[in-house]
């Protein structure tokens, strides 16, 4: 027996260096080979394909410098579970990047040449304490190749979801020195104006100012502006903006055409009904003009009726007048789900306003990807223009829903032919140099309305210490920028989705809470039309007594009121119990989960230890 047991303890000594030798193996090994799977739903910690794609084909070679305030961020469980992510997902970059990519990390500490280059680089500090205003946290990352670098200041959480476009933005920026140029084209003076010479000379006018989107656009983008009778887009243009084209000449729709088949981005606004732009119906009447692309759409194979949508689950209170104010479905208002939340350009958004929009429809899915990035609920129609701008009541008039989600907004990405097959306008069989058809897939957005753009449904102006500042409120102008910002990218960031949420909801909890409420809710909607009911008898009843039985009342009557009002208490009170008893299922079912985490799983644990315990007491017998 002694010898059986010393011969264990040598076997199980043994088994314990085989086992440590094999850790430190699989470590070393781990560190040579770079192997990770993502087994996450919605793949948070993988590269989308638009990223490894880029990464593929880095012209320099890159290096990513991560400066982050180790002590301070690990204080807090969120921030350090977060910058950990943020490495790994760098980590991923090094990866893909084979070699080209290098990531350097950095310690800020207070007084270090860390903190010295990251001001340098133009990382934000931001103090975390008051009473030590010195001491700087700093969480960004820049990006360097030859001689340029670009900068994060701030890795915020709240951009979590955009990490990766953010990250690979970066790359592409520093590898992409030279400012974008964006460039206008628009029957409004969306970019400002100034008055002729000789009438500033005879009676100063002050001069049109831009519209503050044209504004926000020139803080990172070269804005060009394009007249409607020219002819040609410049070549230096990268991103192209057709903005409310009424009655654009076919010489510049054939510049566009060109333009777009020869791999330009466009981001294009059409409106049915542009109140920032009206025009002379008599009588002192004036009505929003309206706009098209028709003649390219239609070869192209999209199309933007000349309608308006309503949206009776999503209208916009607009004031009537005369403190006065209705809910207006022709405004439509869109929040939520609404917006695409797998598209960078939309998924951060929270609130927008569409005054009056139409719809993008694609009229051929086998050459064009339509994906929307503006929706409307289900219910919904299309209506003649001028009947939609008419009452609510006339609006709502013969209203029958579609039953679909209409697009507002939408990419489109198709071999897109010519609108133009017999050359250029006015030069009859000029065709020298012509594209018919689109060199590579096209890429442009098309928005259903103007007028998500005009100052006066985005802003308000305030005074600031004596300077005019702008207090938004919507994010139409938000989307605007992300839009432009996006398509003047590398075509691999254009596909680059935004990052899943971490926090992911506990969707069978939900499927279960709603499960109990349609339990209960049903009975509660009779109950309460019942209770409406028999109020609505009881004052009918009381109505018909004229002045002199005011106080008189019949033996009928008085039984009638007493059963009126005994079933009234009776159904109250039932009411009461349905709501009770919905409280007590979803109280139920969150005791149920709580003896799920609390109790069965270590009962799991505790049921697993004793069936090996029993198994090994097993094989020593059977030894």
């Amino acid at each position: 027996m002694k010898h059986l047991f010393t011969r264990r303890m040598l076997t199980s000594a043994a088994g314990m260096i085989v086992l440590a030798v094999l850790l430190v193996c699989v470590n070393f090994i781990a560190r040579v080979i770079y192997v990770r799977f993502d087994v996450t739903a919605d793949q948070m910690y993988s590269l989308s394909r638009g990223t490894r794609d880029m990464l593929k084909n880095l012209p320099e070679d890159v290096t990513l410098k991560l400066f982050y305030s180790r002590a301070l961020g690990n204080q807090d469980s969120y921030m350090k579970a977060y910058a950990e992510r943020v490495q790994d997902l760098l980590r991923e970059y090094v990866n893909y990047g084979r070699g080209a990519v290098t990531l350097e990390v950095f310690d800020p500490t207070p007084d270090s040449d860390e903190e010295e280059w990251a001001q340098k680089y133009g990382v934000a500090g931001n103090p975390v304490n008051p009473l030590q205003a010195d001491e700087l946290f700093y969480f960004g990352l820049v990006a360097e190749a030859a001689d340029q670098h670009q900068t994060i200041p701030l890795l915020a959480p709240q951009r979590e979801r955009f990490l990766e476009y953010d990250i690979s933005r970066l790359i592409y920026q520093v590898l992409n020195p030279r400012k974008k140029t964006v460039g206008i084209v628009s029957s409004l003076p969306v970019a400002g104006s100034q008055a002729p010479a000789f009438m500033m000379r005879m009676q100063p006018q002050e001069a049109a100012k831009p519209w503050v989107f044209v504004e926000e656009l020139r803080k990172t983008y070269d804005v060009i502006t394009i007249a409607t009778n020219d002819t040609v887009i410049p070549p230096i243009v990268d991103v192209l903006l057709v903005i409310h084209p009424k009655n654009f000449p076919d010489e510049l729709l054939f510049a566009i055409d060109q333009y777009v088949l020869g791999g330009g981005k466009a981001l294009m606004f059409v409106d049915p009904a542009c109140s920032a732009d009206t025009e002379d119906a008599g009588m002192g009447f004036r009505l929003p003009s309206a706009s098209n692309l028709d003649k390219l759409f239609s070869a192209w194979k999209l199309e933007v009726p000349r309608t308006a949508v309503l949206d009776m689950d999503n209208p916009t209170t607009v004031s009537m007048g005369g403190n006065r104010a209705e809910a207006v479905p022709s405004w439509i208002t869109v929040t939520g789900d609404m917006l695409n939340q797998d598209d960078v350009t939309s998924a951060q958004l929270n609130l927008l306003v569409l005054p009056v929009a139409s719809r993008v429809k694609n009229l051929d899915n086998e050459q064009n990807t339509l994906t929307p990035l503006i929706m409307t609920s289900k219910n919904v129609m299309e209506k003649d223009v001028y009947a939609a701008q008419g009452s609510v009541r006339e609006a709502r008039e013969g209203f029958v829903s579609a039953n679909e989600r209409f697009a507002l907004a939408a990419r489109i990405s198709g071999k897109f032919s010519t609108a133009f097959p017999n050359g250029k306008p006015g030069a009859p069989d000029e065709t020298n140099g012509l594209l018919t058809v689109a060199v590579q897939p096209a890429t442009i957005i098309v928005v259903a309305d103007v007028d998500l753009l005009a100052d006066q449904y985005n802003f308000q102006e305030i005074n600031v210490f004596g300077f005019k500042a702008y207090r938004p409120f919507n994010n139409n102008i938000d989307f605007v920028l992300n839009a432009v910002d996006q398509l003047a990218g590398d075509a691999n960031l254009i596909s680059i989705r935004s990052r899943a949420k971490f926090e992911r909801p506990f969707t069978v909890v939900k499927e279960l809470e709603r499960k109990a409420q349609e339990r209960w809710l049903a009975h509660e909607r009779e109950l309460s039309e019942e209770l409406q009911t028999l109020r609505r008898q009881l004052a009918e009843l009381q109505a018909q007594r004229d002045d002199q039985q005011r106080f008189i009342l019949t033996a009928e009557q008085q039984q009638k009121i007493e059963q009126f009002r005994q079933r009234q208490i009776e159904v109250a009170k039932q009411l009461k119990d349905v709501r009770r008893n919905l409280r007590r299922d979803i109280d139920a079912l969150g005791l149920r989960l709580k003896v799920y985490n609390m109790a069965l799983v270590p009962l799991g644990v505790c049921l697993f230890g004793i069936g090996l315990a029993l198994y090994r007491h097993y094989k020593v017998k059977q030894s």
